[in-house]
């Protein structure tokens, strides 16, 4: 990695411990409308319930599956994720959890600042991704007061004055509110002098706008200044400077340098180490100390000082290094203009986009329409001519849906992609259908029309929706693997609840074919394993909690949407409150039992702008580099338009 690149690296979580169950053949045949494979499992107990069991499972405790089954398996008292002597580090309890022990600080650093190859004169020439602030400018310096004792090679003199800072800044952001972030540096302080102020400082500030500012002063989120005017070193936060410690038993013998780390918690605590250089023991200066989690943070090394043409320099920075470990945690960064740069239709609701590559697409005043994704993940209209021109389905003729459409959910299918909606009748009555599509979604695959998959009759309940597709694998009879092909969705029960169900697709025009790709799962080994046909579409994965309940989707629930990524299986879906909408999402270890990953929503409105009002209708990517992509419907209680956040996730 060159020499002045900010890395963002993101730790993967542990291997899966969870072993494949055994298969049946799912079996089974249709005609147009479809059929459910109905499970003669036992019913699992409801998410989020605890049953303690007589022993210890003979799955073992300290597997995903055990750690996540709503049983006490080695019998100690503590159910599941509680247990933190058994399942607290396994990656199933580590969803939704800033604890430290699933953000464990990063060993490897990529270097900031690192000047040991560079022979320019010229900071420019030595320095990228990183930008000069201050009067007087940095400079790079060899000049030691101390005749050179710390070794030869390059550093930098922030410079600054006595009443303003000067440094470098890095370009790129950080996010220390879902992350751990591990800053090590080496700073340098010669002899204090009477006629000079001298300090140099490193750490984190949410000031990106420090570049090229003459009078800067810099008040960091987190940091550890170093003062060669009184030989000390101190930790900042904020407008808070904790207290000082002598530099003398810290300095390396005969050289006025020393090495610092910071640590910093997304639970909004930091550590500092230091060490002298080319050591390897860290020892604990500050432990715990609170500060600020922020989403935008920038590395930032500074200082001040006073007359550093006149009687040399006192305070300079060798390097510096930085890394992210990020906790398994939702935080991401929305777009503040949504999803579409230009509205295709100004004074139209536009929801629930869909997308697999290239493709998406998002339903407007009960019509489907289809749109192009550029390279950051914006929707473009395509502009298409023609009798509907981006419209790929309208409502009608089938019954079902005539009065309107709904929840579009796009998937591949070899060279095809198939569309599952929701259908809305004359009566208002919602149920799930599909229609096929040629790869570039132009028009139908000959001989499709849209079929309805599943009427609400066939469940007892008084509607059916939000379709969203995911595959399953388990161990064949001949060795191989058998591929099990799911829907999950919401099944409305009656005015006041409403529940997240699954159902196997099996037999006519369901099967979906065996080459089929799996639209969400970035990467081969983010496959699952489970026994065949889990779960029966008379089980609720969630329901909503009611009343009873304050809480952000007691009132209905809606919008299920499922990927999978670090080998947990995750449903993120839309809950209401009121009138308000939060996205809130599930996890689950096997596609059996499910549970709360957070208590609270994972994305609610903002308070300002586009989203400010509510969030719901979840579509959720993630690609092979770990960026997650989360497409939602957004309202600021007027305009009802998609929305954009991404956010890097271990894979």
């Amino acid at each position: 990695m060159g020499a002045a690149v900010l890395a963002t690296t993101i730790v993967a979580g542990c291997a899966n411990a969870a072993s494949p169950g055994s298969a049946s053949d799912a079996g089974g045949g249709g005609a147009d409308t479809g059929h459910f494979m109905v499970s003669d499992s036992a019913v699992f107990p409801e998410a989020g319930s605890s049953v303690p069991d007589a022993g210890p499972s003979v799955r073992g405790e300290n597997t995903d599956v055990a750690c996540a089954d709503f049983r006490d398996d080695d019998n100690n008292g503590l159910v599941d994720c509680a247990d933190t002597t058994g399942c607290g580090t396994r990656r199933i309890c580590c969803v939704g959890s800033t604890e430290a022990r699933c953000c464990q600080a990063p060993n490897t650093l990529a270097p900031v600042i690192g000047l040991s190859g560079c022979t320019s004169a010229v900071l420019s020439d030595c320095v990228s991704g990183m930008s000069a602030f201050g009067s007087p400018l940095p400079v790079l310096t060899t000049a030691r007061s101390d005749g050179g004792a710390c070794g030869t090679g390059t550093s930098i003199a922030p410079q600054g004055s006595d009443r303003s800072d000067g440094g470098l800044v890095s370009s790129a952001s950080l996010d220390t509110s879902s992350g751990a972030l591990a800053i090590e540096a080496t700073l340098g302080v010669s002899t204090a002098r009477a006629s000079s102020l001298d300090a140099i400082a490193v750490g984190l500030a949410d000031q990106g706008d420090l570049a090229g500012m003459p009078l800067a002063h810099v008040r960091p989120s987190v940091g550890v200044v170093v003062s060669a005017t009184d030989q000390s070193i101190r930790a900042v936060a904020g407008d808070i400077a904790f207290p000082a410690h002598p530099l003398a038993a810290l300095l390396a013998a005969g050289c006025g340098e020393i090495e610092v780390r910071i640590v910093t918690s997304p639970a909004g605590t930091f550590d500092v180490f230091t060490r002298p250089p080319h050591t390897t023991v860290w020892t604990a200066l500050e432990n715990g100390r609170p500060f600020q989690p922020t989403t935008r943070a920038h590395v930032v090394a500074y200082g001040r000082s006073t007359n550093p043409g006149i009687d040399g320099v006192h305070a300079w920075v060798r390097s510096v290094s930085a890394l992210r470990n990020a906790c398994d945690v939702l935080d991401p960064t929305r777009s503040s203009t949504g999803a579409f740069a230009t509205l295709p239709a100004v004074g139209h609701a536009i929801r629930s986009v869909s997308r697999v590559g290239s493709l998406a697409v998002y339903e407007m005043d009960g019509s489907i329409y289809v749109a192009g994704v550029d390279g950051t993940g914006h929707l473009q209209a395509l502009g298409r001519t023609g009798v509907d021109g981006d419209r790929i389905l309208a409502p009608g003729p089938d019954p079902f849906m005539a009065h309107g459409l709904a929840d579009p959910e796009l998937v591949a299918i070899d060279d095809n992609r198939r569309l599952f909606f929701t259908g809305i009748d004359a009566s208002g009555v919602r149920s799930i259908g599909y229609v096929d599509f040629d790869n570039g979604v132009v028009q139908r695959v000959t001989g499709s029309s849209p079929r309805q998959l599943v009427p609400p009759s066939a469940l007892g309940v008084a509607g059916v929706d939000g379709p969203a597709y995911i595959e399953t694998a388990s161990p064949g009879a001949d060795g191989g693997l058998m591929t099990h092909r799911w829907i999950v969705f919401r099944a409305i029960v009656d005015a006041t609840h409403s529940e997240l169900r699954a159902a196997e697709l099996v037999g006519g025009s369901a099967l979906l074919g065996i080459d089929l790709e799996t639209r969400n799962v970035a990467t081969p080994s983010a496959q699952f394993y489970t026994t065949a046909s889990p779960l029966s579409p008379d089980q609720a994965i969630y329901a909503n909690p009611g009343a009873a309940l304050p809480v952000f989707d007691q009132d209905e629930i809606a919008s299920p949407e499922i990927v999978v990524y670090a080998g947990v299986i995750r449903v993120f879906f839309a809950g209401r409150r009121g009138a308000r909408w939060s996205i809130g999402m599930l996890r689950s270890p096997d596609f059996a039992h499910f549970e709360l990953a957070y208590p609270d929503a994972v994305l609610a409105g903002s308070g300002a702008g586009f989203d400010a009002v509510s969030v719901m209708d979840p579509d959720v990517t993630v690609d092979a580099t770990g960026t997650l992509t989360l497409y939602y419907t957004a309202t600021d209680g007027t305009v009802t338009q998609p929305g954009l956040a991404t956010q890097g996730v271990p894979l």
